[in-house]
């Protein structure tokens, strides 16, 4: 078996893209980071160099070169974003985000929240990248960290959203449960529910070109909410119903609230015994 440095192995993967057969791009790709991870601590340091080395050089747009090994496991990438994320958690908003995402799938939650505290006990992060520190904190603590969402444009916040997280960032941040997804959606419509409001029509929704808005994230969280059979997601929602500023939302809240309650019933209804099966034949 051919071995080589890190270094070389980091360019192998890098290059990757350019192979068009995806099973042999695949092999090589899990070979390079078999290569990466036979030393985690200096392929980590590889990586960590590379980053460092775009960031020095004055990269700061979103570019390849921040997701290394999409789609394999590797102890030497997690380590690296680990290390890039403590020691530059100030970086440009496009690298950051693309890194977070990548750490959202790779890094235990602990580290995760860990990683955040830190960043947000700061005092010099330029606002969008605290905004986008915030958003993960919110992400990974739901309701009890809702007000760090305080004090940021809700232009910031959707923005960096749809970058960062383009379908779902509940879907994509690690939770344990259906209550702790149900704490982070409800939090998501008291945090920019009341700066928006639902669109008039589906068409609305639809039609082609339409920029994003503070209200998609609103509604893809009640939506969240109305499909979570959790007893939580129910009385979050009778709670939103019950917050003034959220007015505009009572329509799209109490049809949640109604297929939210239906579900739970669904999952929780067990037929009475005795009534299948008998016969009562004199």
């Amino acid at each position: 078996m051919i071995t080589v440095s890190p270094t070389h192995a980091l360019l192998i993967l890098r290059q990757s893209d350019n192979i068009q057969d995806s099973d042999t791009r695949m092999r090589i790709e899990r070979w390079a980071v078999g290569e990466l991870d036979r030393n985690p601590s200096i392929g980590s340091a590889a990586v960590r160099e590379m980053w460092e080395g775009a960031l020095d050089a004055g990269v700061t747009n979103a570019t390849a070169i921040w997701v290394v090994g999409q789609g394999h496991s590797s102890v030497a990438i997690g380590l690296a974003i680990e290390e890039i994320l403590s020691l530059r958690p100030g970086m440009a908003v496009d690298p950051l985000r693309m890194i977070i995402s990548e750490a959202m799938l790779r890094i235990p939650r602990p580290s995760l929240e860990h990683l955040t505290d830190a960043a947000l006990r700061r005092n010099d992060l330029p606002s969008r990248v605290r905004a986008l520190w915030s958003l993960l904190h919110f992400g990974l603590k739901g309701e009890a960290a809702r007000s760090s969402l305080e004090g940021h444009s809700e232009a910031d916040l959707k923005d960096l959203l749809e970058a960062t997280w383009a379908q779902n960032p509940l879907d994509a941040l690690p939770s344990e449960s259906d209550a702790e997804r149900a704490s982070r959606a409800a939090a998501m419509v008291r945090a920019l529910g009341p700066t928006s409001m639902p669109e008039a029509t589906d068409l609305a929704r639809r039609r082609a070109m339409r920029p994003k808005r503070g209200s998609d994230s609103v509604e893809r969280a009640i939506r969240d909410l109305q499909q979570n059979a959790d007893p939580l997601a129910g009385k979050l929602i009778a709670e939103c119903l019950r917050t003034p500023t959220l007015s505009y939302w009572f329509p799209v809240l109490l049809h949640a609230k109604s297929a939210q309650s239906k579900l739970q019933a669904d999952k929780t209804y067990t037929p009475p015994s005795g009534l299948i099966g008998t016969n009562e034949s004199a």
